[in-house]
Order: C-alpha cells, then sequence, then structure tokens
C-alpha cells in the first residue's frame, strides 16, 4: 500500500468508517473504489461533480454515464 492509498485513505474517512474500499476487476485492471457507508442520500457538489467530470474527459470515459447526478448547492 503506497503513500497515495494511505493519503486517499485519510482523504476519505476509511479509519473513521465514512468509507470503505474495494479493489475491483475492470477490463483487466485492478481499481481501487471507495464506498460510502451512509444509508441517506448523499449528492456531491457542483464543484467535485464538475471534478469528477473533468476526470471523465481527462480519460475520455462517455459522460452520459453521469446524466441524471443531482447535486447539492453549498
Amino acid at each position: 500500500k503506497g503513500g497515495d492509498e494511505k493519503t486517499l485513505d485519510w482523504y476519505e474517512g476509511v479509519a473513521s468508517g465514512k468509507y470503505s474500499k474495494e479493489y475491483l476487476e475492470i477490463d483487466g485492471s485492478t481499481t481501487l473504489v471507495y464506498i460510502s457507508t451512509s444509508t441517506v442520500e448523499n449528492r456531491p457538489s457542483e464543484k467535485y461533480l464538475n471534478i469528477i467530470k473533468q476526470g471523465y474527459e481527462d480519460w475520455k470515459l462517455p459522460l452520459d454515464e453521469l446524466e441524471g447526478i443531482k447535486t447539492v448547492k453549498l
């Protein structure tokens, strides 16, 4: 487990139980994902959703997968 992953674990609140993490096999690659442990529906802020969209664009992923995500106003 590298330093970057430890930093992400801290940022995502893994130790406090806010998120759990799993490793998934996607298209032959192992991918780290963080999963909210909350039972309450949470929505991302517009700022965070725009960061996600930028990542999709950077990696040439289909933006239509993000359609319909509702955000909260901060």
